[in-house]
């Protein structure tokens, strides 16, 4: 009696060595997909620590730039005000003895007080200009657009020292009021930039 079934039983082999090839296949694409996978985590994760390198890189760029524009500024002060103290006359820069007689005398055998007179003096020229200057800062560091208030406070007030807290945040509020520097969303980050950007 003719077995329809006896076909399949005759090719039963082969049908097993296909789904053997099949399901090996199968195995191949999938650790080659879990490959892939862990190849792309793995460039994700670079590419996350690239971009912090490059932000902790840009913030360290821009805080060197202000210690320099501060310490040019510094310099171009002071220049000015030897400038300003060598123009005097000399009789004005020595002392004189109090009271009725108003003609020079000696130098000061005291040479610290005289430093002192002279910073006071150079202190005297700088500080109304301060003001200004600490703003001007802001804003250069706000162009850079890399930095977040916090950052830029860091920077002029416990690093340079350029002024108090209180006085940074009312020159901050100050340049917000002309519009000059407003926050904006960047990488994740709220950072302070020029209004101009």
């Amino acid at each position: 009696m003719w077995n329809p079934f006896r076909i399949f039983k005759e090719h039963d082999h082969h049908w097993r060595e296909l789904d053997k090839s099949l399901t090996a296949a199968f195995e191949k694409i999938k650790a080659e997909k879990r490959l892939t996978f862990s190849w792309l985590n793995y460039l994700r994760k670079q590419e996350i620590e690239n971009q912090n390198t490059h932000q902790k890189i840009q913030f360290e760029l821009g805080r060197h730039d202000a210690e320099i524009d501060a310490l040019r500024s510094e310099i171009t002060e002071l220049k000015e005000a030897v400038k300003i103290a060598q123009k005097r006359p000399v009789f004005e820069q020595i002392r004189t003895k109090s009271g009725l007689e108003s003609g020079p005398v000696s130098e000061p055998k005291n040479q610290s007080a005289s430093e002192k007179s002279f910073v006071s003096r150079i202190a005297s020229m700088i500080r109304p200009q301060r003001k200004e200057f600490v703003m001007q800062k802001i804003l250069q560091m706000a162009e850079n657009g890399y930095y977040t208030t916090k950052q830029i406070e860091t920077v002029i007030v416990k690093e340079k020292q350029f002024c108090g807290r209180t006085a940074f945040y009312d020159y901050l509020k100050e340049l917000r009021l002309q519009k000059m520097v407003e926050n904006k969303q960047k990488n994740g980050r709220k950072v302070l930039i020029s209004a101009e950007i």
